[in-house]
């Protein structure tokens, strides 16, 4: 189940990028454009009166606020429900502003209060002042920046030293903001390291037209240390990943050799056992998630018939068809699904390759997540300690280009 993103644009800015993303064809219909400059929203490409919010209607009868943070708090404040009624029916928030102006840096935290109280996941895309502003636009920007406390995570960009006219520059920012979001949209996982990329390859775009841009990225307030943002959940991303790799997998099994990357959502195992953002994203995180996945009707009947397949190869020894840590991860998977289900199959694979010895790792986890979810960065951490003392009993030396791709 893809979790339900709401892409916010308060202020000018704000309004240019839901502009440009339009001119993108972007496809999905869960944007919104806030100002308290009326004109600004009747000028946008966003023709449904439906998606506008007009902030300060009373204070400000649709006029901007001439860079006054305070008016923009106010114009804000006097929305707030409104806001929150659109905010309430989305599990993540997108939003983007120009620090330094009055209504997207007054409004931003009144609107990530609103955020956090509703219980979503928040990502500011912002842009900070050209050098040429005013001192006034600058100084507004660095409080701004100190107000923000409920975004979960903070991209913010400057571009310097632009031999441009200032409308221009104006311009190729609000497409850069619009070409970061559309391609964060893309994701799995929001993770430090994809947004890094994700940042990078904006700037590669945009290096012709922008000569010079730092990037601070700002990570608050995440559940599992470098992984932030689940963009999918639910048994969707294993279905989703199992059309696609399926096929494959079950043919490299039954010619004897795993030549590709598919373990962790074939022969699912606890997220944990490894290291990678693939390990977490396709770990199962419950009991009850895995019980689950065993009662999906496609998940289970292609878990039997691989499992079959694996059972069927002509050799006692599972570590010339896979990898030492694939090894361990498909006895963590038999060990999870005969505990749950009783299906001997998986308890002749475990009596076959591994002397019918459990993993003990996995039958620790059954029982202390019994009733609730792998959720913090404590679970992940104690789970890792466990799987890198099980790959060092065996000799297998855990570097960082193991943690990176297991």
């Amino acid at each position: 189940m893809k979790i339900k993103i709401v892409i916010i644009g308060l202020g000018c800015l704000g309004v240019n990028v839901i502009n440009y993303m339009i001119e993108n064809n972007y496809k999905n219909d869960n944007y919104y454009i806030l100002d308290t400059d009326l004109c600004q929203l009747k000028c946008s490409k966003v023709k449904d009166k439906s998606k506008w919010v007009l902030l300060g209607e009373e204070s400000l009868v649709g006029l901007s606020t001439g860079c006054d943070v305070n008016l923009g708090k106010i114009g804000t404040e006097e929305k707030i429900e409104n806001i929150k009624n659109i905010l309430k029916s989305y599990d993540l928030m997108i939003i983007a502003i120009g620090l330094g102006k009055g209504t997207g840096t007054g409004g931003l935290p009144v609107i990530l209060d609103a955020a956090k109280e509703l219980g979503l996941k928040t990502l500011s895309c912002l842009s900070l002042p050209f050098d040429f502003e005013i001192k006034r636009i600058h100084d507004n920007a660095k409080i701004g920046l100190g107000n923000i406390k409920n975004s979960d995570i903070t991209i913010t960009f400057k571009a310097r030293n632009i031999n441009k006219r200032y409308y221009q520059i104006y311009t190729e920012m609000d497409k850069m903001i619009c070409y970061c979001i559309i391609n964060l949209m893309k994701e799995k996982i929001l993770s430090e390291e994809i947004i890094n990329s994700i940042i990078e390859k904006t700037i590669k775009e945009y290096h012709n037209e922008i000569e010079q841009v730092y990037k601070y990225v700002s990570i608050k307030n995440e559940k599992m240390g470098k992984v932030i943002i689940m963009l999918s959940n639910g048994l969707d991303r294993y279905i989703s990943a199992q059309k696609e790799d399926y096929n494959k997998a079950l043919e490299e099994i039954k010619r004897g050799k795993k030549e590709s990357h598919w373990i962790w959502y074939i022969f699912p195992q606890y997220a944990g056992l490894g290291f990678s953002y693939e390990a977490y994203y396709y770990g199962i995180k419950s009991r009850k998630e895995a019980i689950d996945y065993y009662n999906n009707e496609y998940l289970r009947n292609n878990l039997i018939e691989i499992t079959t397949a694996l059972l069927n190869i002509n050799t006692n020894k599972l570590s010339e068809v896979v990898s030492i840590t694939d090894y361990y991860k498909i006895r963590s998977c038999m060990t999870l699904f005969y505990n749950l289900s009783n299906n001997e199959l998986f308890k002749d694979v475990l009596d076959k390759y591994y002397k019918g010895t459990f993993d003990n790792i996995t039958l620790e986890l059954l029982n202390k997540y019994d009733d609730k979810e792998i959720s913090t960065t404590a679970d992940l951490e104690y789970i890792h300690k466990l799987w890198e003392e099980t790959l060092k009993e065996h000799n297998y030396y855990v570097d960082d280009n193991y943690k990176k791709n297991n």
